[in-house]
């Protein structure tokens, strides 16, 4: 299961998000895409379903939804902002 660190904060700035990383006092936006796969992240949802509603929320191709997902949760885990619990 994915989860967010305990060292990230985020805002909500606009249309996007603000990661803070407090741990290496480092900043990562999201933009409108990136926040709505965030907030689902945040409440649990799983990548399968995150992607079937970033399909209908931006009318891309369940493929295409996909790989945007998988790209950003990779990008997070990189970075630590999103663990494997």
């Amino acid at each position: 299961m994915l989860a967010i660190s305990k060292r990230v904060m985020s805002r909500t700035v606009d249309d996007e998000e603000v990661l803070l990383d407090l741990e290496r006092q480092a900043y990562f936006g999201l933009n409108r895409t990136g926040s709505f796969i965030w907030a689902l992240l945040k409440s649990g949802t799983a990548p399968e379903e995150i992607a079937r509603r970033l399909g209908e929320e931006f009318d891309v191709t369940p493929a295409r939804a996909r790989k945007d997902v998988d790209a950003l949760i990779r990008r997070l885990k990189d970075r630590g902002l999103l663990v494997e619990e």
